[in-house]
């Protein structure tokens, strides 16, 4: 929606391209500074939460400690009375609730602690993702796959809103549809050959 400058040109007249091949970079004001601080800004963000989440995962850790040591005590209870033996089942299996119930709490602790730093990450790589937007409307691509029969960009050039760039033709599909004066109608037979010429301010035939 506004005048911008050709980065660059990635083809040229006579060229091949395949659907979706960047044939032409434009300049979005500030896209690319924007893009570098928000980068940077979402490492040092992974930085500090991977940080906190290891000064703060401890009592998790422990959590699961205690919970393995309660579930191996329980199975052992039920294995001793399957085998005739005394076991405190009863007591095991409270404990092993307890040690559930205990890591459980400890998740939730650790995730209201990382939930600051997590909500700052999400917000930076939102960022980085916006400025990745912002360069990739810069980007034209090529429509359709075919040859470029004219390239009216050229690096450094300013362009507006609606401006031919290039103009590509898949020659497979094209059809050419003309009229044959009468007197030259007998002389157009099926399978003749014909000469097509492209006119255009970059164009070759």
């Amino acid at each position: 929606p506004y005048d911008t400058s050709v980065l660059s040109v990635a083809t040229g007249v006579g060229k091949h391209v395949s659907r979706g091949d960047q044939i032409i970079k434009l300049t979005i004001p500030g896209a690319e500074t924007t893009a570098a601080a928000a980068k940077s800004y979402v490492n040092s963000a992974q930085a500090n939460y991977a940080a906190q989440k290891a000064d703060n995962s401890g009592p998790v850790r422990e959590a699961e400690r205690v919970l393995a040591e309660a579930r191996a005590t329980e199975k052992a209870a039920r294995e001793a009375i399957a085998n005739g033996e005394a076991a405190d089942l009863e007591s095991a299996t409270q404990a092993r609730i307890a040690a559930e119930t205990a890591l459980r709490q400890a998740q939730e602790d650790l995730r209201r602690t990382l939930q600051p730093t997590k909500e700052a990450l999400r917000q930076a790589a939102e960022t980085l993702q916006m400025a990745r937007a912002d360069i990739a409307r810069g980007i034209v691509r090529a429509p359709i796959s075919g040859t470029v029969v004219s390239l009216e960009a050229q690096p450094g050039m300013t362009t507006t809103a609606h401006q031919l760039l290039a103009t590509i033709i898949n020659y497979d599909v094209a059809r050419v549809q003309g009229l044959v004066q009468p007197e030259l109608q007998e002389k157009v037979v099926k399978g003749a050959r014909v000469m097509l010429a492209l006119t255009g301010p970059s164009s070759v035939p």
